[in-house]
């Protein structure tokens, strides 16, 4: 038997280590696309808002409305206060439309024309100050993350 031969307690310890790495990256990707989904569905119903053929029909009671369709249709984690979360999201974030539709490609609505565009990195929420990262630190961080996950091209040729 080789001196590089692993004991038991080796093995275990490498299977750990490997599940524990793993674990982590799949954690990381789980987070970052539910993130996203939740930025698009918030600009899916933003863009309802603004230019939806039936949206008068629905008023304050879209969410409500919105909810108990996308239940009977078994999406989960759309109630009411999820879907408010969502537009939340998209609302408070909105220099990622510029990277997300050139990764993403089919996501955003058809035509959009985004009213933040040229928006500063500073929201004015209440009487407080958020600040938001910068355009080009979203599309670098959006970039990287969609890259590593193989979603879209990474951002080749954008």
């Amino acid at each position: 038997m080789s001196s590089d031969a692993i004991n038991f307690d080796g093995l275990l310890q490498v299977i750990q280590q490997t599940h524990s790495s793993f674990a982590s990256q799949a954690s990381k990707a789980v987070n970052i696309s539910l993130t996203l989904r939740n930025w698009f569905i918030g600009h899916h119903i933003a863009e309802f808002e603004l230019h939806g053929a039936d949206r008068a029909g629905y008023g304050d009671g879209l969410l409500d409305a919105l909810s108990r369709a996308l239940r009977s249709r078994q999406v989960s984690n759309t109630g009411r206060r999820q879907l408010h979360g969502c537009l939340r999201s998209y609302r408070s974030c909105p220099q990622i439309v510029r990277t997300a539709s050139a990764l993403l490609p089919g996501l955003l609505a058809p035509g959009m024309q985004h009213a933040l565009a040229g928006m500063t990195n500073k929201l004015f929420v209440s009487r407080y100050q958020l600040a938001l990262p910068a355009a080009s630190e979203m599309d670098a961080f959006l970039r990287r993350v969609l890259g590593e996950l193989g979603v879209g091209d990474g951002g080749a040729g954008v």
